[in-house]
């Protein structure tokens, strides 16, 4: 089966992280009501910017300075449900204050990760609400290995090769300690029914139900596309794949109240860095852009990084279908979240959400989402679960955001 958290490995310490290098010049003060351009270019990616399936925006399209607040690319919508080819974008103003904390704050994390810490173990950064126009970076570190870093964020600085210009004013730091990563432990209720479908010719295919690989079991996404590609694919978590490769393998469907396992695709493109095998779909089976059995909701789209730390500003839940427990929302936690325990390396681009009780095993390949009736007619994929905390000291659910996967890799939803 498939665990909801793998087994602790070996890491290398953080190198080389998503994103331009950066200048060293911070975001401007809010007090300016501008936002600054190279800030712009270094995030955005992660707000939808750079999509090979959306055309190019200026930056000065990009940014609103006027009345105190900023438009940001919050989602990436498929208008036409035939038409996977187009992707528009759906814009918020968030305030130019909230804006710049956020943006220094992503500045401060992205040099970080780059550093080598002992003890180091996962880090997110946390936006505030719009009121508060604030934002902390919440940093994970073994207890024996505290001291390594300061305490605050004025003793960070200067390691990351930043000066307190007053950018930084509403960005805090906030250290976490943990501690028994090496103690793993599975807690799968035997009981839980899992979460299938009907029967087993269903076509298209939903995602948040459950698909069994080679060697275990997990969850299948909805539909995935690529700019390069034709058809809409099948999508897992890998680490559901034991071996070298799984490149070939099959990706079965088991259905209610049968033995058959029909094969649904088969593995054509690993992704490490996200945790997530791609599949092909066979000539019988279709992904669908849809998620569930019994009252399908359509899938219109993705967050942007934006998109999610607007979420987060105005409190709102996100939602989980999983092939062992179904549905569970929580909270976002953080975003650009980096996590270096379930991998031989870090893994970037990461939304924390939720708690532990949230996912079970046979849940990773699961997604996130929010349906947002403001930007779409559908639910918006938020990050595809990998993993949970099994640790002492923390307590959320981590995977790949979906802007990340498309930043990285070209996949949307």
């Amino acid at each position: 089966m498939a665990d909801a958290h793998d087994e602790p490995a070996g890491r290398e310490e953080p190198s080389v992280p998503t994103g331009e290098p950066s200048d060293g010049e911070a975001p401007t003060d809010s007090s300016e009501l501008h936002v600054d351009r190279r800030t712009v270019l270094r995030n955005a990616a992660g707000a939808g910017y750079a999509l090979g399936v959306a055309h190019v925006l200026g930056v000065d399209d990009y940014l609103t300075a006027s009345g105190g607040t900023v438009t940001v690319d919050a989602a990436l919508v498929r208008p036409d449900p035939d038409d996977p080819s187009t992707v528009e974008r759906r814009t918020r103003e968030v305030p130019a204050r909230w804006h710049a904390a956020v943006s220094a704050a992503l500045e401060v994390h992205a040099r970080l990760t780059r550093l080598s810490i002992p003890g180091y173990v996962n880090s997110a950064v946390v936006p505030g609400s719009y009121d508060d126009g604030s934002a902390r970076i919440s940093i994970g570190f073994r207890d024996g290995d505290m001291r390594s870093l300061p305490s605050d964020l004025a003793g960070l600085l200067p390691r990351i090769d930043l000066d307190w210009d007053g950018s930084f004013d509403d960005v805090s730091l906030q250290v976490e300690g943990v501690d028994a990563l090496d103690h793993f432990e599975t807690d799968l209720d035997e009981d839980a029914e899992p979460h299938l479908v009907p029967y087993p010719n269903i076509d298209p295919v939903p995602g948040g139900v459950r698909c069994e690989t080679r060697d275990s079991y997990a969850t299948v996404t909805p539909a995935l596309y690529h700019p390069e590609a034709d058809e809409p694919t099948f999508a897992t978590a890998l680490h559901a794949y034991a071996g070298d490769s799984a490149i070939g393998a099959p990706l079965r469907l088991p259905a209610n109240r049968t033995t058959s396992r029909p094969e649904i695709g088969y593995v054509t493109d690993e992704l490490p860095d996200a945790d997530v095998a791609v599949a092909r779909s066979t000539d019988e089976f279709t992904p669908g852009s849809e998620l569930d059995v019994v009252d399908p909701i359509p899938v219109a789209g993705q967050y942007t990084l934006w998109g999610l730390a607007d979420l987060i500003a105005r409190g709102e839940y996100v939602e989980k279908m999983g092939g062992t427990t179904g549905r569970t929302q929580g909270r976002i936690h953080g975003v650009d979240a980096a996590t270096c325990v379930t991998a031989d390396s870090c893994r970037r681009g990461q939304l924390r959400w939720g708690t532990e009780a949230d996912m079970s095993d046979g849940d990773s390949g699961s997604v996130t989402y929010h349906p947002d009736p403001d930007l779409a007619d559908g639910a918006l994929i938020a990050s595809i679960n990998s993993a949970r905390t099994w640790w002492p000291g923390q307590d959320h659910v981590w995977g790949i955001a979906a802007h990340a996967l498309t930043d990285e890799h070209g996949y949307h939803f």
